[in-house]
């Protein structure tokens, strides 16, 4: 009898651990990022990460302000890249977590450039 009330209070932990509201979606992204980089305008919003990239995509191709940290892309001012990131959205996160983070796969294209038509 306690090896059977043990394993319901086992199953029972373990499909309580299984919450449903935790689930992830990943996207695959080809970004170009500028040979530039700027300074947040809010900090505070992210303060582990204090610079902007700017951006393009292949739905947009106009150079625009991406806030979020690339985890794992070793950026060199002075250089233009095509990267492949994977962006992970979470449907759920700590209240000083963002719910979006991107990290970077593979290295595309590097070239010594200087980005032309960023945005001020």
């Amino acid at each position: 009898m306690n090896k059977l009330i043990t394993l319901v209070t086992l199953l029972f932990f373990l499909m309580s651990c299984n919450d449903d509201n935790e689930k992830e979606t990943y996207k695959d992204i080809v970004f170009t990022v500028a040979s530039k980089r700027s300074v947040k305008d809010n900090i505070e919003e992210t303060p582990s990460y204090q610079y902007v990239y700017y951006v393009k995509t292949s739905e947009n191709q106009e150079w625009t302000k991406f806030p979020y940290e690339i985890l794992n892309f070793n950026y060199e001012e002075g250089y233009e890249y095509v990267i492949d990131v994977l962006e992970v959205t979470y449907s759920s996160a700590p209240e000083d977590a963002p719910l979006k983070e991107y990290r970077f796969i593979s290295l595309i294209n590097k070239e010594e450039k200087e980005s032309e038509n960023l945005p001020d």
